[in-house]
């Protein structure tokens, strides 16, 4: 009744009022922590490496039995490598850095509780990544498409992964000089937009059926021209990023960022060896925890589906997403849990 009350009059119960602040609590440090991992400058370095990888990727003398093979599989290990990295470097820099020179300490002096304080910085940290693999995988896409051409081809899908990267970095310095911008942000949201729309330029203007790609700049076929199955494939090494960055901010409640980086490269050798290791067990209840605790990161890795013109149900995409969502979750509660008696200064 008091709620109902409180409503007609044009307001809300105090239960509500706190819920819904907590919950703009959450949104902004959440938004807060990705807006400055996207200002690191060495967040924008590995997503640029990541794209000129992918650009030398694109340039090959073999087909190796597919066109496109070599690519395809070469940007995808550079997503899951660098993407890596950017996630245990994003975990050190939101958390094990605030922790040390005291910004967490003035954060939670304010009505802010450790346990949402940590969840925000978790949604924050997997808001980047899906950041990254914005830029990561229509440059994938850019790739594996201009590969099939001559070796040291001149095609418009190569040409546009070159100059993605240096055009966004003179673009980013024109910004920060005549309008004070501030250079690794503008940099990096350059970098995402010129891959973005390009991946969808080149996916609308091409003729599949001609050796001209771009005939009299007429539009052949809208999407034809883009293998999209691999899209599926760049979301599952998203969702294994997601979960690695998880583990890696939990792991940055009370670790220093080189022992983070290492550990989290340590899993990710250890969970693509998970069925080996359970199968070298045994079935017994050890077996069983080896693969209930160590996760399996050859479900995300499914570039042998792609062979031949196969292609990854989106079925399994949703499966390999709860599943996935399963490991956060328990990363994220135990961040909770060793956040909660870390003794800060």
């Amino acid at each position: 009744m008091a709620t109902c009350s409180a409503m007609q009059q044009g307001g809300f119960a105090p239960e509500q009022r706190l819920t819904g602040f907590k919950f703009r609590q959450f949104l902004a440090i959440a938004r807060l922590t990705a807006l400055d991992l996207v200002r690191q400058p060495v967040c924008l370095m590995l997503t640029a490496s990541c794209v000129v990888l992918m650009a030398l990727a694109a340039v090959q003398a073999f087909q190796f039995g597919e066109d496109g093979k070599f690519a395809r599989d070469s940007c995808l290990a550079i997503q899951f490598v660098f993407g890596l990295l950017a996630g245990a470097y994003g975990a050190c820099t939101t958390l094990s850095n605030e922790i040390r020179n005291g910004t967490a300490t003035v954060m939670l002096s304010k009505p802010v509780s450790r346990a949402l304080f940590i969840a925000a910085k978790f949604a924050g940290l997997a808001g980047f990544i899906l950041l990254f693999s914005a830029c990561a995988i229509p440059a994938c896409l850019l790739s594996e498409n201009a590969s099939p051409r001559l070796y040291f081809s001149t095609t418009a899908p190569l040409a546009l992964l070159w100059c993605a990267v240096p055009a966004a970095l003179a673009l980013a310095g024109l910004a920060n000089y005549r309008l004070r911008r501030q250079f690794a942000s503008t940099a990096f949201w350059i970098l995402l937009l010129i891959l973005v729309a390009g991946a969808v330029l080149v996916s609308a203007f091409h003729d599949p059926a001609s050796g001209n790609r771009y005939a009299n700049g007429n539009v052949y076929h809208v999407g034809t021209s883009m293998q999209w199955r691999i899209v599926p494939a760049g979301l599952l090494i998203t969702m294994a990023l997601v979960t690695l960055s998880g583990v890696a901010l939990a792991l940055a409640t009370r670790l220093s960022a080189i022992h983070v980086i290492a550990l989290s490269a340590g899993l990710l050798f250890v969970g693509l060896l998970s069925e080996y290791l359970a199968a070298r067990i045994g079935f017994g209840p050890l077996a069983a925890l080896c693969r209930a605790v160590i996760p399996d990161w050859q479900n995300f890795w499914m570039t042998d589906a792609l062979n031949h013109g196969g292609t990854i149900p989106w079925r399994y995409t949703a499966i390999a997403g709860v599943y996935a969502l399963c490991y956060f979750v328990a990363a994220l509660a135990g961040g909770i849990l060793l956040f909660r008696r870390r003794e800060m200064r």
